[in-house]
């Protein structure tokens, strides 16, 4: 994407805040806040959670420590090709060539980049205590 976000992309940017979710101990609440509010980003991740191979919430604050919130969310399923165990192998490997291609893509916001760790930390001031990964 080029220039300055739409109003759409605006309104998802603004309700994900990419606020904390240290102690944050509602499962609702973390999905409203990792979706911004969009019920296709909350599906996305109830499948996420849903998948035997994912480690119920840890998949989902993994992709927190890697920034994956809002659009994000939809752009990762659609790099795992809409594989819900893709997706959950990409992110348990905190792998780099979901992070490239997310961040490269073309209807990607700008301004909120995803990387392989340590954005929940930034985000919240403080080491995330579920981080699996030094």
């Amino acid at each position: 994407m080029d220039g300055d976000p739409t109003p759409a992309q605006r309104r998802i940017l603004e309700k994900s805040t990419r606020m904390s979710l240290l102690g944050v101990d509602d499962i609702g609440t973390v999905l409203e806040i990792m979706s911004g509010g969009d019920a296709g980003y909350k599906a996305i991740l109830e499948g996420i959670l849903s998948h035997p191979a994912a480690d119920d919430i840890m998949t989902i604050l993994e992709m927190d420590d890697m920034n994956i919130r809002g659009s994000d969310i939809f752009l990762a399923h659609e790099v795992a090709g809409g594989n819900a165990l893709k997706l959950v192998i990409l992110l348990k490997q905190r792998s780099p060539e979901l992070v490239e291609a997310i961040n490269s893509h073309p209807d990607k916001i700008p301004g909120e980049p995803v990387v392989c760790r340590g954005a929940s930390e930034v985000r919240g001031g403080q080491s995330n205590p579920y981080r699996r990964f030094p």
